[in-house]
């Protein structure tokens, strides 16, 4: 049984969309939950949505406490699927997204699987198929080729895992604030070191449209830079280690120079290696999973 989980905050128009396009794919004993963090207007503008499909297979669940890991968590634990199956909810179905899903998981060793994106924005930045956090912490990413096969990560976008996986290894960690980024990294790094293998596969596409507001979205560049720094130093020291500090420095060092000059602020350098320090020391501590079965 495959169960779809659609965190969502303050888009009801394009996760409406989302949400509809899952439906038409979802397995007569699917089932696909809408885990909503918005506003009031918005969340009754997706629920009528929801509710005029007029199928209980489908379900809209309000969280007052916001962050997309979190969100992530309680679609887990809301859902009884052997399968688990997320998507942002600003993405646009491709025919046999779903199924292909489901049929990598033929092979038992497969734990998780990313699905084959197609982005409206971001540049892929790996001439093959990859994606994978590099020595100095960061993401190289190719995921809209022809060719499945076998990845390091994968991507929130559009990424299945085995439930066997969460019950194993645990939920995705809430210390990943802000734009969450590197949230499926981390959860995908300790699969593998579970045992896990992940696989791309290319049949399983969707259209990542990257809505300029909503979802986890942040107020300007410097504020989504910040979550950036901070959380590649969290998952940096959490999965690397001391070793990883000097490659990290190097590299992340250079792009808060860089954003300075690019934005004309001498402030930026000092903040952004703030939120770097900030991360790094955070992950001294336990991960905030919040899980439980």
């Amino acid at each position: 049984m495959l169960s779809v989980v659609v965190p969502t905050l303050n888009r009801p128009e394009v996760a409406a969309q989302a949400v509809a396009d899952a439906f038409a794919q979802l397995p007569r004993d699917g089932e696909l939950v809408v885990v909503d963090q918005s506003d009031e207007p918005g969340f009754a503008s997706l629920s009528a949505r929801v509710v005029a499909l007029g199928d209980a297979r489908v379900r809209h669940v309000w969280l007052r406490q916001r962050g997309l890991p979190n969100a992530r968590n309680v679609g887990v634990q809301s859902t009884s699927g052997e399968l688990l199956l997320f998507l942002d909810d600003d993405v646009r179905l491709r025919p046999g997204c779903l199924a292909a899903h489901i049929a990598a998981y033929a092979d038992p060793a497969v734990g998780g699987v990313v699905g084959r994106i197609f982005e409206a924005s971001v540049r892929p930045n790996s001439a093959a198929l990859a994606n994978r956090v590099d020595a100095g912490g960061r993401v190289r990413t190719r995921l809209d080729g022809a060719e499945s096969g076998a990845v390091a990560t994968l991507k929130g976008a559009n990424m299945s895992l085995r439930r066997a996986v969460f019950a194993e290894i645990g939920g995705f960690d809430r210390n990943y604030g802000g734009t969450a980024f590197l949230e499926d990294a981390d959860l995908s790094t300790r699969a593998r070191r579970a045992g896990w293998a992940l696989r791309f596969e290319a049949d399983a596409a969707l259209d990542h449209l990257s809505a300029p507001t909503g979802g986890v979205r942040q107020a300007d560049a410097l504020r989504t830079e910040t979550w950036r720094f901070h959380n590649t130093g969290y998952f940096m020291r959490r999965h690397r280690g001391r070793r990883s500090l000097a490659p990290l420095l190097v590299t992340f060092g250079a792009i808060a120079l860089k954003r300075g000059a690019e934005w004309r602020d001498p402030t930026a350098p000092r903040t952004l290696l703030t939120a770097l320090r900030q991360g790094w020391q955070l992950a001294k501590l336990p991960p905030a999973t919040g899980w439980s079965y």
